[in-house]
């Protein structure tokens, strides 16, 4: 199994001029990492930086997994949109330039309602035909590139397994999946106590179309179990409906830079676990 990890987990640290992207690399090389999910926060767009970044990379073994923008669909107006879509293609191209071959998408920040962004005469199914146009037009040139877009469960939109799988229907290209984030079915993300879609559910019916995994990880025991989701069944749940792809860490802690050896040391676990079961 293929274990990265998103840079975004270390956004304190490059905020606070802790970590640099190069250290960042080595890290998680030293951690025993697979790959590196580049996250836009933590990606430099200038080409001589980039190369850099992808010259260590392939020194250390690290595969580069996706790259990973962040996008705002709730507009007042479709006129709005062409920004997205060129936001998205510049960070298309960011992929390419890297060797990434996943562009990890989504329709707009965390909310429980599009109106927490979008005025409230625009409607959610005008956001929607938005959407799938502007998705339509990046997928298109992603196919050219031999990337595929994952849009992930991020709330607004795409707040359930139905949203998604409607709009990879609407989109309908063989260049726009789907990104599971393991733990995007609670609204309250820090207590994450009581979700609004059965994950394992959700899980189970967006496999078939997923090319990449956001594992989120809350609290790890000593024993190397997730106290939230039950990751030796995501595994299992994965691999009979057909996902072997990538996996890459979501933890928000204060520790990762401590935590991260054991939640990647969690997963490899749940995996094995979840494979001698099969």
């Amino acid at each position: 199994m293929n274990v990265g990890i998103s840079t975004v987990c270390f956004a304190r640290h490059f905020a606070q001029g802790e970590l640099d992207l190069f250290q960042l690399l080595a890290k998680c090389s030293d951690f025993g990492l697979n790959a590196i999910e580049m996250h836009q926060g933590q990606t430099p767009r200038e080409k001589e930086v980039l190369r850099q970044v992808k010259q260590q990379a392939a020194r250390l073994s690290l595969d580069i997994m996706a790259v990973s923008p962040e996008s705002n669909f709730y507009k007042a107006r479709a006129e709005e949109m062409e920004g997205e879509v060129q936001h998205l293609l510049r960070w298309l191209e960011v992929a390419d330039f890297l060797g990434a071959p996943i562009l990890r998408v989504n329709t707009g920040p965390y909310c429980r309602s599009i109106h927490d962004f979008a005025p409230a005469h625009v409607t959610r199914e005008e956001i929607f035909a938005w959407a799938v146009a502007a998705f339509q037009t990046v997928a298109a040139e992603a196919g050219e590139r031999g990337i595929t877009l994952a849009v992930e469960n991020h709330f607004g939109l795409c707040r359930t397994s139905a949203d998604l799988l409607r709009l990879v229907q609407a989109v309908d290209s063989e260049w726009f999946k789907v990104n599971i984030d393991t733990g995007n079915w609670y609204d309250d993300l820090a207590a994450h106590e009581v979700p609004f879609e059965d994950p394992y559910a959700a899980i189970a019916a967006l496999a078939g179309e997923a090319v990449f995994c956001h594992a989120k990880v809350w609290e790890v025991t000593a024993d190397l179990v997730e106290t939230t989701l039950d990751y030796p069944r995501i595994f299992r749940l994965f691999r009979e409906h057909g996902y072997r792809g990538p996996v890459s860490i979501e933890y928000f802690g204060e520790d990762v830079l401590e935590a991260t050896p054991r939640l990647a040391a969690m997963l490899r676990q749940a995996h094995a676990q979840a494979e001698a079961s099969m």
